[in-house]
């Protein structure tokens, strides 16, 4: 086909950027194996090759190259006073480091698209960020306390990388987490009776 190359050693890396792209741009909905090989420029049987569908080349867009695990150190150690603002300075910190915020957006997007693809915003933060610091600093919180969490994080990404709210969207993050920690400490002292 004219205008496609063959594979080559990083062409898997280019199709992951290509449908994190996509993503971001028009959600999981609007993106489509055609469109990713189209902005790769490879034939869509190499995405197949490489992916065998789009659930798993999404994945793999969406995964963040930045680990989480490291994002969450300081968090897991905080003092629990410290908490909350220290969650949500990493958490935003990671988010806006250039190597992550694509996936972030075409996550947050892809996620919000649709009722079937919601889960995709919410593991972003709910399953790995939300669970460690939940297990780590309150063990015995009520559900209510995790999904508080959530809507608390899901409303910064929708803000700040989505809908670009000003002057949210271009705050440092140290003052955002002098802000918005303290309510989300407020959400880990919750108790079951409160939770229910």
């Amino acid at each position: 086909m004219a205008g496609r190359r063959p594979g080559a050693p990083d062409t898997r890396g280019e199709i992951v950027a290509a449908a994190r792209a996509e993503l971001a741009q028009r959600g999981y909905d609007g993106t489509s194996i055609r469109a990713v090989a189209r902005r790769a420029r490879v034939d869509p049987a190499l995405v197949h090759h490489y992916f065998k569908d789009k659930q798993r080349l999404v994945a793999a867009a969406l995964a963040l190259p930045r680990g989480m695990s490291d994002v969450m150190e300081p968090v897991l150690e905080a003092p629990y006073d410290e908490v909350g603002r220290t969650f949500v300075h990493a958490l935003l910190s990671c988010w806006d480091d250039p190597a992550n915020r694509e996936a972030v957006v075409a996550a947050t997007r892809s996620g919000l698209g649709s009722v079937e693809q919601g889960e995709i915003a919410r593991d972003l933060v709910l399953k790995g960020q939300v669970a460690a610091l939940v297990e780590k600093h309150c063990p015995d919180a009520p559900p209510l306390t995790s999904a508080l969490l959530l809507t608390q994080m899901l409303g910064l990404l929708t803000a700040r990388y989505l809908l670009e709210v000003e002057p949210v969207a271009s705050l440092p993050v140290d003052t955002i987490a002098e802000v918005v920690g303290p309510t989300v400490q407020g959400y880990l002292a919750l108790t079951g009776d409160e939770g229910q």
